[in-house]
Formats: C-alpha cells, sequence, structure tokens
C-alpha cells in the first residue's frame, strides 16, 4: 500500500494503525469467547422428522476466534504469530558435541598382483587388512 515514496511519518502512522487493529482484534476475540451465543440447531432425518435443539452455538464461536486468531498471527506475527524455535543444543540445553576417532596404520606394504597391477595392503591395529589396488 506504502512505497518508497511514502514519507517517515505516514508510514509510522500507518504502522500504529495497523497495532491498534490488532488490538481490537484481539479485544474481539475474547469478547466473542465470553458472550454465549444461543441459537437453534436443526436436525431432519431420513423419514422427514425434525428435531429441534436450541443451545449455544460453541462452534460458530469457536471459528470466529480462529478465525480472528490466524488474521492477527499475519497481520502483526512478532506479538500474535506462533514462535518457532529452531536452536540446536546438546544434552541438558549445552553446547552440541562432536567427537572423531582416529586409528593409526600400523603397517603397509606394496604387493605386485598376480594380474600385473600393484596392490597396498594396510594392516590396521585392531587386525583389520584392507587391500587397495593400484
Amino acid at each position: 500500500m506504502f512505497g518508497s515514496t511514502s514519507s517517515p511519518a505516514s508510514l509510522e502512522q500507518y504502522a500504529t494503525a495497523k497495532e491498534i487493529q490488532c488490538e481490537i482484534l484481539a479485544a474481539e476475540t475474547k469478547e466473542v469467547a465470553d458472550t454465549p451465543r444461543v441459537g437453534k440447531k436443526v436436525k431432519t432425518f431420513a423419514d422427514g422428522s425434525q428435531e429441534v435443539t436450541e443451545g449455544d452455538m460453541v462452534d460458530r464461536s469457536r471459528l470466529m476466534v480462529d478465525t480472528r486468531k490466524w488474521l492477527l498471527s499475519k497481520m502483526f506475527p512478532k506479538k500474535y504469530g506462533d514462535k518457532i524455535d529452531t536452536t540446536l543444543s546438546g544434552p541438558d540445553g549445552g553446547p552440541i558435541q562432536q567427537s572423531l576417532t582416529v586409528e593409526y596404520v600400523r603397517q603397509k606394504q606394496a604387493l605386485l598382483t598376480p594380474s600385473g597391477t600393484w596392490a597396498i595392503s594396510i594392516t590396521s591395529r585392531s587386525g583389520w587388512l584392507t587391500v587397495y589396488r593400484v
């Protein structure tokens, strides 16, 4: 609505007006939730008979409150929006810790295979033998 040509004073007035609008919607939400709305529900059966129930229209009030809450979360998300926490932490809220295990090689030797290619065999401290062909 307001572009880069708007004056700072008019932008400030607009922001203030939007905050006031949000406060009014929040007050309406409380009013709708606190005020009973008496109405009639008519249920028609397959045989044509009807059942009329009179009472508080809770579903209608819930819809009105939820709509206002959604509007508030979109219009003024810093105050009325859902807070999403995206921080990462380790155990008990501490820092994330990483560990790296390095295993040193005990023996390395080069072999000439029967097919005429070279292979390197590496034996680790744990006794594993790995053969790489070159």
